[in-house]
């Protein structure tokens, strides 16, 4: 596929599952996108990032951007902790690394976030002005996006829902913590019930084949991680109050999981009012984290 010259933003979503890598234009049109598995090993993630940008890289590109699942330092580039990725990736440089490299300026952030801004302005956020975005994969994450600027807190960690404690001494989370709420409602989560309850390690794929078979034992499962998931959604809702929340990640193509937490939803927020906050399905195809990335620049601090 030729490459339009008029291309000249990569941009680079990294998930603890997947790694997305997009080349695109001004206008934020993609023009190419790549998908690999996330590798287990720090270095390997590392290489295939920096692979990644290579088989992209042309004289056009003016910015290399990208969203990493993890805390982030935004102001200097640093992975500062990924609970879901390998510990070799803790406090790795990444900025100062790719600018070396590729003689280009770098922007690094949370991929939430990035998955947030991107909805907010290109996506299912374009109208209104306070969203919460919400990524349902192996882990949970969360970004807050007020009048198309993330809102990241004293030290860019605002958005961290997914370790928000629900079971005091409940389950161990991939932080190290306890209770957290990604540990009872993500991905991850529902595989190891799953595991838990029946013996059998299966992936969400096979979990939700025999969900829709009527199969007991996966339903359970199902449903339990389903009403974590609506409790998490009614703190939030309660707290925040947003406009809107936008879910997106791989587990939001579970159609009938997300369904049953939406309905239960109800049964925990406080007012009326706040039982008509819309909760949304992102409709940017998975694009939505590399278009936020693409659109982070040094005024969203």
């Amino acid at each position: 596929m030729s490459i339009n010259t008029t291309a000249n933003i990569i941009s680079l979503d990294v998930g603890a599952t997947k790694i997305r890598i997009g080349l695109l234009r001004d206008d934020y049109k993609i023009i190419k996108k790549q998908t690999f598995a996330t590798p287990k090993k720090a270095k390997e993630v590392l290489n295939l990032i920096d692979k990644g940008i290579k088989d992209f890289y042309t004289s056009k590109v003016k910015k290399i951007n990208l969203g990493i699942a993890g805390q982030i330092d935004f102001k200097n580039g640093i992975v500062n902790f990924g609970p879901n990725f390998p510990k070799g990736l803790k406090n790795a440089p990444l900025k100062k690394i790719l600018e070396k490299k590729f003689k280009r300026p770098v922007l690094i952030d949370n991929d939430a976030h990035c998955f947030t801004l991107g909805e907010a302005i290109l996506g299912q956020g374009k109208n209104f002005n306070f969203i919460l975005g919400m990524t349902l994969g192996t882990g949970i994450g969360g970004g807050i996006v007020i009048n198309k600027k993330i809102l990241r807190g004293k030290n860019n960690i605002t958005g961290e829902i997914g370790h928000q404690i629900i079971e005091i001494q409940g389950r161990k989370c991939g932080c190290g913590k306890r209770g957290c709420w990604e540990a009872y409602a993500s991905g991850l989560a529902m595989v190891k019930l799953y595991q838990e309850i029946t013996g059998q390690k299966k992936n969400i794929f096979a979990i939700e084949k025999e969900f829709l078979g009527g199969n007991k034992k996966a339903k359970t499962v199902v449903k339990q991680t389903a009403h974590y998931l609506a409790i998490g959604i009614s703190n939030l809702i309660n707290i925040l109050n947003p406009e809107a929340i936008i879910l997106g990640g791989g587990l939001i193509n579970f159609k009938e999981f997300i369904e049953l937490a939406k309905r239960e939803v109800n049964n925990f927020v406080l007012t009326s009012d706040l039982k008509r906050t819309p909760i949304l399905i992102t409709k940017l195809d998975g694009d939505a984290g590399l278009l936020g990335a693409a659109l982070l620049n040094q005024n969203n601090f």
